[in-house]
């Protein structure tokens, strides 16, 4: 009720059981389920959250970059800020910003990525260089340090397939 007489408004529901319940009871699976938030001009179609006036997060389109969309902390618009969690059009996922970090298996990363656990890369995967497909399995361009041992086999005899060094210390 927008008159302030009951805990909620309802939308297909009398009994809305939060401050705005949309209630459906049917197979469809298309746009017209949920909510709709469009913007037809120029800027951003944009969902805020805001809690005790203060601590705000928008997530939206960004209109300004590409369409895509895009979750930002505490800023005014969704443009703004340092920091975005982005998903674009063309299907790269990105957490952007000089002081973001991702966490795997902890809330509190120390670095921008910080996995604890195991990890599996199934191709192959690089560190320290950029713009480039690595040519093996794991490609260090930079320095490595390495604790433990390395082990593994590339053959039937248990021994190693190749080793490169390209820079040797004396």
């Amino acid at each position: 009720d927008i008159f302030g007489d009951s805990d909620g408004i309802g939308l297909g529901t009398s009994n809305p059981s939060a401050q705005l319940h949309l209630y459906r009871n049917d197979s469809t699976t298309d746009t017209t389920n949920g909510i709709l938030i469009e913007q037809d001009g120029t800027g951003d179609a944009v969902l805020q959250f805001l809690l005790t006036g203060t601590k705000r997060y928008i997530m939206g389109i960004d209109n300004s970059v590409s369409d895509a969309f895009r979750i930002t902390p505490g800023v005014s618009d969704i443009s703004s800020g340092t920091i975005h969690f982005s998903y674009g059009p063309t299907g790269v996922l990105a957490l952007e910003g000089s002081t973001a970090r991702i966490g795997v298996g902890t809330d509190s990363p120390n670095v921008q990525l910080d996995v604890r656990g195991f990890g599996h890369v199934e191709k192959k995967f690089g560190v320290g260089f950029t713009n480039k497909t690595p040519d093996f399995h794991l490609e260090v361009h930079g320095d490595a340090f390495i604790t433990g041992s390395i082990s593994g086999s590339a053959t039937s005899t248990g021994s190693f397939g190749e080793l490169h060094i390209a820079d040797k210390v004396a």
